[in-house]
C-alpha cells in the first residue's frame, strides 16, 4: 500500500502526521544550537499561554512574583516547581487552557503505576507529533511510509469492529494478538508473520522475545527487515535472541505521552535521540535541580505543543541520564544514555533501606541463562527474585545464581534467594513488571 492509506487517515482524523514526519526527517540533522533555539521559541510561547490561560500557572508565577518573560529558555526552568501527577489530581481543571476547546483536545486515561487511572488532555495536532515522531524511529531501520507492519499487541490492538477494522487497513498494519502465548498460539502467529509478508514488527519486547525463543527451538525460519520494540526494558540478553531469530536488528524507543517525550535508536545504538522539537527534557535530582550530563536522575519533561493542558516541568516518573555530545549518526538531537525505568521500582528493605530496582537489574541482565527475572517484596518486607532460565542453561548458571544469592544477601544485609519459575504464564499483552510489591 502507498501513503494514501495514511494520508486518509490524517484527512478523516484532522491531524498532519504525515507533513509533521517530513518535517522532523529535515529537523533531526539540525545543529545542536539550532535545535535548542527552536525549542526557547517554543518554549516561551507556551509560558505565555500557560499563565495566560491556566489557573494553575497563573496562580504560581503570581505567588512567585515572576511572569512569562523570565521563562526565556530552558535555562530560566529552575524558577518554576515541578508538577507531579499528584499535584495534577488535587485539582486538574485548574491545568486546563480557558481556551481547551479551541485545540480539539483528546481525553487520555492510563492505569497509573500506583493503580489510580491517570487522566489528561491532548491538542489534537499532539497526534501528527506523535506518529510523525514515531515514523522518523522506525525509518532509521528502512521503514517507508505505507509499508506493512506486524503490530502485535494485546486486545486492544486486536479488536474486530468494523472502526479498528478500517484503520489497521488505512495503516497497513497486520495486528496480531498477543495476550495469552504457549506453543499452539506461537505457531499460530508464526504462520501469520510468515504468510503476512510484513517488513517491520513492532511489539513489547517481552511477548517477541518469547516468540523468537520458539521460532530458535523449532529451527524455524523467519526473516524480517527490522524490529521495533517500545514500552519496556529491553535487555541486551533479549535483543540478542531476537535479532537472531528474525535475522535482523531491533531498534528500541522510549516514549511518555503524558510528557510528550518519544526518543530512538539510531543505527548506532548509542542512547536514544530526543524528539527535541517537541519536548525539552530535564534530568534533575531529588532537589528538582538539574544534574550533569551523564549523571542519572528524575525525569522532568516541558510538552511544546499540547496548549489543550499545558504541563511545565511534569515529572513522568523515570530515571534516566542524557548527554548532548555529538552522536555519530549526524543527529543534533540529545540523547538519553541510559533509561534505568520507574521510579517506582524500588524496594523497602526490613533494615530501613531503600534500594533503586536498578540495583538488581545491573545484577541480573547478563548473568548467562537467564532469560527474566522478577524480584519480589512481600507483605513483610521479605525480598527475593524469580528467574526464568533458557533451554541452554548448564551447570555455571546454577552456580552464578548462588554466588549472586550470596553477594546481593551481603550487600543487601539481608536473607535473599532465587526461585527458578515460568515467568511467561502471564497475560503477555500487559508491561512486565520487574519489581512486584505483594
Amino acid at each position: 500500500m502507498s501513503r494514501t492509506g495514511l494520508k486518509t487517515i490524517d484527512f478523516l482524523l484532522h491531524r498532519n502526521s504525515i507533513q509533521r514526519y517530513q518535517e522532523l526527517m529535515e529537523s533531526q540533522y539540525y545543529s545542536y544550537e539550532e535545535l535548542c533555539h527552536i525549542q526557547n521559541k517554543k518554549l516561551k510561547k507556551i509560558v505565555n499561554h500557560a499563565y495566560n490561560t491556566t489557573r494553575y500557572y497563573r496562580t504560581l508565577m503570581n505567588k512567585l512574583k515572576i511572569s512569562p518573560e523570565d521563562i526565556r529558555c530552558q535555562r530560566d526552568l529552575h524558577k518554576l516547581p515541578i508538577v507531579t501527577k499528584e499535584i495534577i489530581r488535587q485539582d486538574p481543571r485548574s491545568f486546563l487552557s480557558s481556551e481547551i476547546n479551541n485545540f480539539r483536545p483528546r481525553l487520555v486515561t492510563t492505569g497509573g503505576s500506583t493503580g489510580i487511572p491517570f487522566k489528561y488532555y491532548l491538542s489534537r495536532n499532539f497526534d501528527g507529533y506523535v506518529w510523525g515522531s514515531i515514523w522518523r524511529a522506525w525509518s532509521v531501520g528502512g521503514y517507508d511510509l505505507g509499508d506493512k507492519v506486524a503490530a502485535l499487541g494485546g486486545d486492544r490492538i486486536s479488536k474486530k469492529s468494523l472502526k479498528h477494522k478500517l484503520y489497521n487497513f488505512l495503516n497497513n498494519w497486520k495486528s496480531i494478538n498477543v495476550t495469552d502465548l504457549n506453543d499452539q498460539s506461537l505457531h499460530h502467529i508464526f504462520q501469520n508473520l510468515k504468510t503476512a509478508r510484513c517488513k517491520m514488527i513492532y511489539a513489547y519486547p517481552t511477548p517477541l522475545y518469547l516468540l523468537a525463543r520458539y521460532i530458535l527451538k523449532n529451527h524455524l525460519n523467519f526473516k524480517l527487515n527490522h524490529i521495533v520494540t517500545t514500552s519496556e526494558i529491553l535487555f541486551p540478553e533479549h535483543r540478542r535472541v531476537i535479532e537472531k531469530a528474525f535475522q535482523c536488528k531491533v531498534f528500541d524507543l522510549y516514549g511518555a505521552n503524558d510528557g510528550g517525550v518519544l526518543s530512538f535508536e539510531c543505527e548506532y545504538f548509542d542512547g536514544y535521540h530526543l524528539s527535541m522539537e517537541k519536548c525539552i527534557t530535564e534530568i534533575v535530582n531529588e532537589k528538582g535541580e538539574e544534574v550533569p550530563n551523564g549523571t542519572t536522575g528524575k525525569v522532568v519533561l516541558t510538552d511544546l505543543e499540547n496548549y489543550a493542558m499545558p504541563l511545565i516541568r511534569y515529572e513522568v516518573g523515570d530515571r534516566a541520564c542524557i548527554t548532548n555530545e555529538p552522536c555519530r549518526c549526524g543527529r543534533g538531537l540529545d540523547r538519553l544514555q541510559s533509561i534505568s525505568g520507574r521510579i517506582k521500582d524500588f524496594v523497602d528493605l526490613i533494615n530501613g533501606r531503600r534500594i533503586d530496582g536498578s540495583y538488581f537489574t545491573k545484577r541480573f541482565r547478563n548473568i548467562s541463562g537467564i532469560v527474566l527475572f522478577q524480584i519480589i517484596q512481600t507483605q513483610s518486607n521479605d525480598v527475593y527474585a524469580k528467574v526464568s532460565l533458557s533451554d541452554e542453561n548448564d551447570s555455571d548458571t546454577s552456580q552464578h545464581l548462588k554466588q549472586m544469592e550470596r553477594r546481593i544477601a551481603k550487600e543487601l544485609g539481608i536473607d535473599f534467594y532465587i526461585q527458578v519459575d515460568n515467568l511467561f504464564r502471564r497475560p503477555s499483552n500487559q508491561k512486565f513488571q520487574y519489581i512486584v510489591k505483594e
